[in-house]
């Protein structure tokens, strides 16, 4: 269910940007393709922080066994 949740959430979410109907109706504008590197670097630079975190605790705990 999660997989078909996340799929739908970022289908509505491209719709909302790029579907001429939506955008009036939310005042939205599409994003160009500077805006979505920018979008995805931050992406990016987060998984980065978060795995390297996940990383350092997983050797502290198991240096503590």
């Amino acid at each position: 269910w999660l997989n078909g949740a996340s799929i739908f959430v970022i289908l509505a979410f491209l719709a909302t940007i790029y579907l001429p109907v939506l955008q009036t109706l939310i005042k939205t504008v599409p994003i160009d393709l500077k805006g979505w590197l920018i979008i995805f670097s931050v992406i990016a630079v987060n998984l980065f922080l978060v795995e390297i975190t996940k990383y350092i605790f997983i050797i502290k705990k198991n240096k503590k066994k």
